[in-house]
């Protein structure tokens, strides 16, 4: 799970595989949850959508199976 504590830190996430809509905002729901399961408040949740980006790159499909996308 990304740790977004730090109000200074945003998250880019690239992603090897296309992820439809209908998981991102499942994601998107998951996170703004924490800070409410941590309390035990449901009125505590934050929308945190804006600290984060997923990037699905255009050329996707142009790259093998096996490429290996990280960065060393």
């Amino acid at each position: 799970m990304l740790n977004l504590k730090d109000d200074n830190v945003d998250v880019i996430y690239v992603s090897a595989i296309p992820i439809t809509e209908e998981t991102l905002q499942y994601y998107f729901k998951l996170l703004s949850l924490r800070t409410a399961i941590q309390t035990g408040s449901v009125s505590d949740q934050k929308d945190i959508s804006h600290r984060y980006k997923v990037v699905i790159p255009e050329a996707l499909k142009s790259f093998p199976v096996n490429f290996n996308q990280s960065l060393r």
